[in-house]
């Protein structure tokens, strides 16, 4: 029978820096961190933030069970996203996993991450939200940096958004590139860095990246976000304004993010629904 520990929280740790910061929100509590990091994906400064540290492969649920059930924690988090080119690669996954990829209506993030929290609950713990120790990080209305986007960008921030409204369906990517009315790309498998870039090579300056989770998307553990590698690509491509749902979209390094995009004249703001 698993044990209950009312003063920590575990994570199921993917890639990225926000397993590092949930940790550390966490940490502040008074609460013990536990984190289930998969080989391959999370990184050396997440582990560091925690205070036990359990390794598995992607794909191997049976041992993500046992991890949660030897930590004890009620809560859990999903927190770090895990790369989908090598969900479709190397990913061998278990009997337990195979279990699950039946019961799910489709390949898709929410659908996979949805059964395997239903399955976590089950079992009896509560799986809580990848913000829950960490709301700073949402984006706020309004600019959040000292730049203010152009009138043009204005509208094309609009097109943008009413295009990945339409697209939500659809299992595409968080963001789309405007520029002038015209959308040059839309994120797909590849990611939103990709995206940028790929749409620099079709001519994107004086661009806006516009990035919001999908209709009924589970925030608890899928919440679009940028940090500075999307400022950096977004200066490379020439994007200079990012446009971020507000409330439903991160910013990873806050104060990092919003220091590069200022000193690179890219504006950052948050839009209300």
């Amino acid at each position: 029978m698993m044990r209950s520990v009312s003063n920590g929280v575990t994570l199921i740790a993917g890639n990225g820096v926000l397993p590092a910061l949930f940790a550390q929100g966490a940490r502040r509590r008074g609460l013990r961190v536990c984190m289930v990091a998969h080989e391959g994906e999370t990184e050396a400064r997440s582990e560091a933030e925690a205070d036990v540290v359990r390794r598995i492969r992607v794909g191997k649920v049976r041992a993500l069970f046992r991890a949660l059930d030897s930590f004890g924690n009620r809560k859990v988090a999903f927190v770090g996203g895990i790369r989908k080119t090598r969900l479709f690669a190397d990913v061998r996954p278990d009997l337990a996993a195979l279990g699950l990829l039946k019961k799910a209506r489709d390949m898709r993030d929410d659908s996979l991450l949805r059964v395997l929290a239903g399955e976590i609950e089950a079992r009896g713990f509560q799986v809580i939200g990848c913000t829950e120790y960490a709301p700073e990080l949402l984006a706020s209305d309004g600019p959040m940096g000292k730049r203010c986007p152009a009138r043009r960008q204005v509208g094309d921030s609009r097109v943008g958004f009413e295009l990945l409204s339409a697209l939500s369906g659809h299992g595409t990517g968080q963001s789309v590139v405007v520029r002038s009315g015209v959308v040059l790309a839309v994120e797909a498998i590849e990611g939103t860095d990709a995206a940028i870039e790929r749409a620099g090579r079709l001519g994107a300056r004086g661009a806006s990246l516009v990035k919001a989770a999908k209709k009924g998307q589970d925030l608890r553990f899928d919440v679009p976000a940028i940090g500075p590698l999307t400022v950096r690509a977004c200066a490379a491509a020439g994007v200079n304004a990012i446009f971020l749902r507000s409330g439903e979209t991160m910013l990873l390094g806050l104060e990092q993010t919003i220091g590069e995009a200022d000193r690179a004249g890219i504006s950052i703001t948050g839009v209300g629904h």
